[in-house]
């Protein structure tokens, strides 16, 4: 962006066209906002009221994270989702996020142990119940794969200890940093490759609770390489012929070197900062973030920036500058969603976390309107195929027709999917008979999913596209709309057919 254009941003209106007040925002400005807003259901937010009000804020996908609490839980809020998104009219896809192999230390004798630097401690793979001492953990195979010298991290890396000698059962380790250590806290291995199955029982169980449900996306976690992603999907076929989008946690370091093979095998990624900043070094996770969006939209797969994105506001009603500035870091580096975990899950404020972050990215979509980055390395690459050669014209084309919104008709999410990748400027509607696809783009930039009767004949398009456009005022007389499709009609992966049409009257 010219240094003459970012200036005249500021020496515009600006800052009048974003309500910079605390409080309710307008859902009509809501709805302008192009990245997409994750939000994590828990205590403080699983009534019908509360997900309601994060809905009308900005939410556009609910995480149900299944580390925590039970099927029936997790069962209560999709039905809440699902019957609130109705009443509103808005399609919210559910997210369920599964625990994966989390190694955890075992219970201990009481309720909390403090461990002091310099001290001996022993992790044992033996049961037992933990002392200061002693405590076991909860993978069998520790002892014969970690190795002296190799360090451990216990919540979150708070506690770090380094490994001096391995006899038998017992791995016997130094105290770096010590601190407060409570029952089943997670534990952490940057040295050590481990090798522990990427589907636990636990897992197995919870996903076929999810495909059951009809959840909208799987997040998989602790993922190391694109081997544990086709195991999942390998598990998901033996359940169901319809699987949904795989989203990879990158949180290792060895996913961050397998990342181009795990990008080739799943749907999106999420750049989880939380245990990536404890197994990499912490000054590497910026420009890892930055690694991983860059991948990702290199490879047209959805990717989300997620973990402590306005983590104060899980105590405050408003965030540091620091957390601003990262949300909208995030948005400038491509991210297609953010997340907020314990913000909306159990903090204070959580409708005030998914408004404070639906203002900071509707400003800085403002800020970066103009910033054609993304969308120009994208062009360069759009001759692949035949949809991505139609998307790449119908995007080229609302430049030069100053179109007011790109209308994609869609069986499979494909098509809207592909236009997404080049960021357009307008807005991009998703029209298709069938919800379950509606749900399974709102966590695609840009765009909007729209319930449309099943389109017959090209000729219905600009009849279509009108009953949603009228809602979104964007059908207006003079105004060009740039419309996809394919023929023969109604067949899944067949754009093939770009029309543009010129609104006559505005009734």
């Amino acid at each position: 962006m010219p240094a003459g254009e970012e200036l005249s941003l500021f020496q515009s209106n600006f800052y009048e066209e974003i309500d910079l007040s605390f409080g309710p925002l307008d859902p009509q400005k809501v709805d302008k906002k192009k990245t997409k807003i994750i939000g994590t259901l828990g205590p403080a937010s699983s009534t019908p009221n509360k997900i309601r009000q994060l809905i009308r804020s900005g939410m556009n996908v609910a995480r149900l994270n299944f580390s925590h609490g039970d099927q029936a839980f997790h069962a209560e809020n999709i039905n809440m989702v699902r019957k609130v998104s109705e009443e509103l009219g808005r399609f919210v896809g559910i997210l369920q996020d599964i625990q994966g192999p989390k190694i955890r230390l075992g219970k201990l004798k009481s309720d909390e142990v403090h461990l002091k630097a310099g001290q001996k401690l022993t992790i044992t793979t033996e049961k037992c119940l933990g002392s200061e001492t002693r405590i076991s953990c909860s993978h069998s195979k520790l002892h014969q794969e970690i190795k002296v010298g190799h360090r451990i991290l216990i919540d979150d890396g708070l506690i770090l200890l380094r490994v001096n000698s391995v006899k038998g059962r017992e791995i016997r380790t130094e105290v770096v940093f010590g601190g407060p250590v409570k029952n089943n806290k997670g534990m952490n291995f940057p040295d050590t490759r481990l090798s522990v199955s990427c589907l636990t029982p636990k897992d197995r169980v919870d996903l076929k609770f999810g495909i059951k449900s009809q959840v909208d996306f799987i997040a998989l976690s602790f993922v190391s390489d694109g081997s544990d992603v086709m195991a999942v999907r390998r598990y998901l076929k033996s359940l169901t012929r319809d699987i949904p989008p795989l989203i990879a946690k990158i949180e290792t370091q060895h996913a961050v070197h397998c990342l181009e093979e795990i990008l080739e095998a799943a749907d999106g990624v999420m750049v989880a900062r939380g245990d990536l900043g404890v197994e990499c070094p912490l000054e590497q996770v910026p420009a890892l973030q930055k690694k991983i969006i860059r991948s990702a939209n290199r490879a047209g797969k959805i990717v989300i920036t997620a973990t402590q994105m306005l983590e104060s506001m899980v105590w405050n009603p408003r965030p540091t500058r620091a957390e601003a500035s990262d949300v909208a870091n995030a948005v400038l580096d491509g991210s297609d969603a953010v997340m907020l975990s314990a913000e909306t899950a159990t903090g204070r404020y959580p409708v005030e976390s998914v408004q404070t972050m639906s203002r900071i990215l509707l400003r800085t979509e403002e800020f970066a309107k103009d910033d054609d980055r993304i969308q120009n390395a994208r062009l360069k690459e759009a001759k692949s195929t035949v949809a991505k050669a139609v998307t790449a014209a119908a995007v080229q084309s609302t430049k030069s027709l100053e179109a007011s919104a790109i209308v994609a008709f869609t069986q499979s999410g494909r098509t809207p999917r592909i236009v997404s990748q080049f960021r357009p400027k307008p807005k991009i509607f998703a029209l298709s008979p069938l919800p379950k696809i509606c749900r399974r783009l709102t966590l695609n930039w840009g765009v909007t999913p729209a319930l449309s009767d099943q389109l017959k004949h090209t000729d219905d398009m600009p009849r279509l596209s009108k009953k949603v456009l009228r809602k979104h005022r964007l059908w207006k007389k003079g105004s060009r709309i740039v419309m996809l499709s394919g023929t023969p009609v109604a067949k899944p992966g067949s754009t093939n057919l770009l029309k543009v049409h010129e609104i006559q009257t505005s009734s």
